[in-house]
């Protein structure tokens, strides 16, 4: 069974939501280059999340996981992006 990718599950929930990539980025406060870069399979960096859930009308657990998600997994899943908001924040601080 292949995994289907963040990227893909952002370009379905904002079809889903009848956005066009313009629309999606102002909804969640980012430029069009940035979410259209998130789709092709970026990495998104920061907390955009809750923004991201909110814009499209569905759960934080959904736009990580997809709609099928199991607890396990949605912890899993919760626990790396903690470490990489972990390791944001040092690499933020040392910039201070």
């Amino acid at each position: 069974m292949k995994t289907e990718t963040l990227g893909t599950r952002l370009r379905k929930l904002r079809l889903a939501a009848s956005l066009s990539t313009h629309e999606a980025a102002e909804g969640i406060g980012v430029s069009a280059s940035t979410y259209r870069e998130w789709e092709n399979g970026r990495g998104i960096r920061g907390e955009p999340y809750e923004k991201i859930a909110n814009t499209f009308g569905v759960t934080i657990t959904e736009v990580l996981l997809g709609d099928k998600a199991s607890k396990s997994k949605a912890i899993q899943e919760l626990e790396k992006t903690e470490a990489h908001l972990k390791l944001l924040r040092q690499e933020l601080f040392r910039a201070v």
